[in-house]
């Protein structure tokens, strides 16, 4: 007869100080609008598979992380719109075809749009970041705040990796 174990609880610490605790800078989860910037972005350049957009992603951009459901709604998206389309591509190694996806050629353009915003997205929080890493050590937090009030992330924990 099985029996249950029971759990300890792990910890008694706010969400704050695991965050504080953690290795590296706490990360962005990108919401669907900016997924689907990133991953117009990404099939410009190379066809790719979903999870490897994601892995692509958390291995060059660390501060971001990429969740799989809005991995998948971003691309059920752009397939629905026409601005992506899928292939299945064989790979010796493995039994059955891979889901391929690439950009329309017919849709480039509004793929290179979406490509730009990401990259203006990217570019307005590093140029953020060095803003905040500009300013006194004593005014930091309240330019922090002000920066998270202005864009709209009230309360949040995140600091940017900025001390």
């Amino acid at each position: 007869m099985a029996t249950i174990k029971q759990l300890k609880p792990q910890s008694s610490k706010t969400e704050l100080e695991l965050i504080e605790d953690s290795k590296g800078s706490p990360r962005i989860h990108l919401e669907k609008r900016l997924a689907i910037a990133y991953i117009a972005s990404h099939l410009i350049w190379r066809d790719s598979y979903s999870t490897e957009l994601k892995k692509n992603l958390e291995e060059s951009q660390p501060i971001f992380k990429l969740s799989h459901p809005v991995l998948c709604k971003a691309v059920k998206l752009l397939l629905k719109e026409g601005v992506i389309e899928q292939y299945k591509e064989r790979n010796k190694r493995r039994g059955r075809p891979r889901k391929m996806l690439r950009v329309n050629e017919s849709q480039r353009n509004r793929a290179e749009n979406l490509a730009f915003k990401w990259n203006a997205y990217l570019f307005s929080l590093t140029s953020a970041v060095k803003a905040l890493r500009a300013q006194p050590e004593e005014n930091r937090q309240k330019a922090i705040a002000a920066y998270y009030e202005n864009v709209g992330l009230k309360n949040q924990s995140l600091n940017f990796g900025i001390k």
